[in-house]
């Protein structure tokens, strides 16, 4: 017996796997919204299992890349002045 969802989980389900394809078909991943579609995700984690372990990856990671690019304009500031 699978759990039963209401026409809106449902609906919301559709959208965060929809926004999901969006995200996966980009190779430029915004953080924002890659932290918008997890967040949906672990509403229903019997749903996106793998998903969510994926993503959590992919926030770590462009976090990372993010930190790296801050550093290094700050860096080429101060190298410029």
């Amino acid at each position: 017996m699978g759990r039963k969802y209401t026409s809106d989980q449902v609906k919301e389900i559709n959208e965060i796997r929809e926004i999901q394809k969006k995200i996966d078909m980009c190779d430029l991943k915004n953080l924002e919204e890659v932290e918008d579609v997890l967040s949906g995700m672990e509403k229903y984690p019997e749903i996106f299992p793998e998903e969510i372990k994926l993503y959590k990856k992919e926030i770590l990671y462009l976090r990372h890349v993010r930190d790296d690019s801050e550093r290094e304009r700050e860096r080429l500031k101060g190298i410029s002045t």
